[in-house]
């Protein structure tokens, strides 16, 4: 839920946002040209009927891309793993490769912490446990929320 929540009130957000721009916009246009011009020609209505679009359409982009499984490296914040108390306070990539550097004592020689991707620290970490009862269980803390 905390994800659907998160995209809905993201995209509220930012229909809000660029309603409001989108109509001082127009009310600018309209003052400065101080003839009210209340008439719809075709080419006004595609216009608006694009506008209108976009301005439905980015916002659901926007609000969707934290949600995309190959942008999880800027989007998620951590993982929780469910059967091990090992991870806990462990809020961030650099405290992650802390832990896994001390595991594998200094066998991991890359320094740069962008080098390292959520998949490359998960399967560096499935190769800490046995996969005796399924391995180990985890969920990402993601960018909306826990799930």
């Amino acid at each position: 839920y905390c994800q659907l929540l998160g995209v809905i009130r993201t995209v509220g957000g930012q229909l809000a946002l660029f309603a409001m721009t989108i109509l001082s916009v127009i009310r600018m246009v309209c003052v400065r040209s101080k003839v009210p011009n209340y008439s719809f020609s075709k080419k006004i209505l595609v216009v608006g009927s694009v506008g209108v679009g976009c301005i439905l359409l980015i916002p659901a982009v926007i609000a969707g891309v934290p949600l995309v499984s190959s942008f999880e490296d800027f989007f998620v914040n951590g993982w929780v793993y469910l059967d091990s108390m090992l991870f806990i306070g462990a809020p961030n990539k650099q405290r992650y490769i802390s832990i896994i550097r001390e595991y594998y004592h200094g066998k991991i020689k890359d320094q740069n912490v962008l080098n390292f991707s959520w998949v490359r620290i998960r399967k560096l970490i499935k190769e800490m446990f046995s996969n005796d009862y399924s391995g180990l269980k985890h969920k990402p803390l993601n960018f909306y929320g826990n799930h």
